[in-house]
Formats: structure tokens, C-alpha cells, sequence
């Protein structure tokens, strides 16, 4: 996917109607316009921690087309940095999170390929700075195991057309959870 699609599909997901999820919705898309790097220029070498993050998905789930960059944050609550990697194949895609300098993945979900466009589906980051009570408003029930933290971050599949898919850490479960509205 290049940067014109990435953009133009971090940006076909603002049509959500919380004002959270729309500057969330426009930070992905400059972010998916910078990271994602201009034609033409060379790729990082094989150290960089990028492709150690790609290496490392291609290891913990063979078979699938890394979609690249790799998202980074602290995504399991435990104040750590860590990438997600998005991987598509023709049947399923996968979103693996990782521990920075860590080769086994914190947590690997899997869903049917049917509930997205391969071609336009991104991984962004998603931010979990919310009160319950706008979240209920705006999404509906609160998830299990989802809390509002101003460090912890979420990640969302999406792909411009349907529902995103929301990834959370579940603090009650102590693993990956997802929700969908």
C-alpha cells in the first residue's frame, strides 16, 4: 500500500461521529503520511528496530504480507515500548504486538479477511484517554477490562468502509481483547 492509499484511508475513517475518534482519526493519517516515508527513498537496513519488528511477525505468524511501519506504543498497559505489526494473507489478516528487543509476541489476533479490504486496511493507534460516561454515550457499553489511561494506548484495524475493529488490553483478562460498534 503506499502513501497516497494509507493516507486516504487513515482519513476515510474521521467520518466517526465522537470528536475523540476524529483527532484520533486525523493524528493516524499524518502519522500514516510521516512514517510511511516518500517513493523513492531507500528502506532501513535490516538493524533498524522496524525491521526487527517485521522479522519478528514474519517468525511469530509465517505466511502473511507484513503491511509496514510497525505501530509502536505501550499497548499492554505495562509501560513498556512496543510495536503491532499488521499481516495479511488471502484468507485472514493478523495483528501481532511485540516487546521492543523482545522476539515473542505479546499477544497475536486473527480474523477472517472477509470483514475487510485488503487493500485499503491500516493499523493505527488509538487513543484510551476517555471517561465511561462519554464512551457509553458515544459507543455504547464500556468493553471488559477496558480502562481510560493517559499512557496506554489501543490500536484499530480499519479499513474505510466498515467498523473498525478496536484492540485493547483487557486488564481484567490480562490479554488482548477487541470490541466493534
Amino acid at each position: 500500500m503506499d502513501i497516497a492509499d494509507r493516507l486516504a484511508a487513515s482519513v476515510a475513517r474521521c467520518v466517526e461521529p465522537m470528536a475523540w475518534k476524529r483527532m484520533l482519526c486525523a493524528a493516524s493519517a499524518i502519522m500514516a503520511l510521516s512514517l510511511g516515508g516518500c517513493a523513492g527513498e531507500d528502506k532501513p537496513s535490516t538493524s533498524t528496530p522496524q525491521s526487527q519488528a517485521e522479522a519478528a511477525a514474519r517468525q511469530a505468524v509465517p505466511g502473511m504480507s507484513w503491511q509496514g511501519p510497525a505501530v509502536t506504543g505501550d499497548f499492554s498497559c505495562r509501560g513498556r515500548y512496543e510495536y503491532a505489526m499488521l499481516g495479511i494473507n488471502e484468507s485472514e489478516f493478523a495483528v501481532v504486538v511485540f516487546a521492543a528487543e523482545q522476539p515473542e509476541p505479546i499477544g497475536t489476533l486473527r480474523f477472517p479477511l472477509s470483514t475487510r479490504d485488503p487493500r485499503s486496511t491500516v493499523l493505527a493507534r488509538e487513543d484510551l484517554d476517555f471517561t465511561p460516561e462519554d464512551f457509553e454515550r458515544d459507543s455504547g457499553p464500556v468493553p471488559e477490562g477496558l480502562l481510560p489511561s493517559k499512557t496506554c494506548l489501543g490500536l484499530s484495524v480499519g479499513d474505510g468502509r466498515a467498523a473498525p475493529t478496536h484492540i485493547y488490553w483487557n486488564r481484567q483478562a490480562k490479554r488482548f481483547a477487541t470490541w466493534t460498534r
